[in-house]
């Protein structure tokens, strides 16, 4: 019998001892092994974009004027081209580390290989058996009425709209002082 992810997910909140682990990526396994050396740096790369660093610069440049929004863009791009640097520097020293190898097979190969027991276990006929009055209980997303995707979308859009709804109000507010309105914030869209 072939088990569904969700089912797997049900199988090991009731059975920890048939419970896939989550093979940590070897980004995670260098962060976890440069702490060991109180060295304390977040995986980054050229290739990430940061939508809160993005968006603190448009509301500058919205603001106090496209000069200042310049400038604070391009602070905001060395501070990443230092991150995505200093990373970079460190992931090279912990993987030609003399420890590294052995701490990276204890991490990662270790959880593979007993995911693969797992696997084995949950195809053996016996423990096939073993699960069916547990199986039972299991009730499908399907047969719930809603995915639990579905169900979060839903969540979202109503945060969402709730959201707008309550400062409505503030966003067209438009007094010389703090102006908010569409048409300035479309204005400052326009200028980039």
């Amino acid at each position: 019998m072939e088990y569904t992810e969700d089912q797997l997910r049900f199988i090991k909140e009731n059975r920890p001892d048939l419970g896939l682990k989550i093979v940590p990526s070897l980004d995670n396994v260098i962060v976890e092994f440069l702490k060991k050396y109180e060295v304390f740096v977040k995986p980054m790369t050229s290739g990430k974009r940061d939508v809160g660093g993005d968006v603190t610069a448009g509301v500058i440049t919205g603001l106090l004027g496209a000069d200042v929004g310049m400038d604070a863009y391009g602070v905001k791009g060395q501070q990443k081209q230092t991150e995505v640097q200093e990373w970079t520097q460190w992931k090279q020293w912990a993987l030609n580390h003399k420890d590294f190898e052995v701490f990276r097979i204890e991490k990662i190969e270790k959880v593979k290989s007993s995911n693969l027991e797992v696997i084995k276990k949950l195809k053996d006929p016996k423990i096939q058996k073993e699960l069916e009055p547990l199986m039972r209980d299991y009730i499908s997303p399907e047969s719930r009425g809603v995915s639990d995707r579905t169900f979060l979308l839903g969540l979202v859009a109503g945060v969402i709209l709730l959201t707008i709804a309550f400062n409505l109000p503030n966003w067209t507010k438009d007094d010389d002082s703090n102006s908010y309105s569409f048409e300035k914030i479309y204005l400052v869209q326009n200028l980039k």
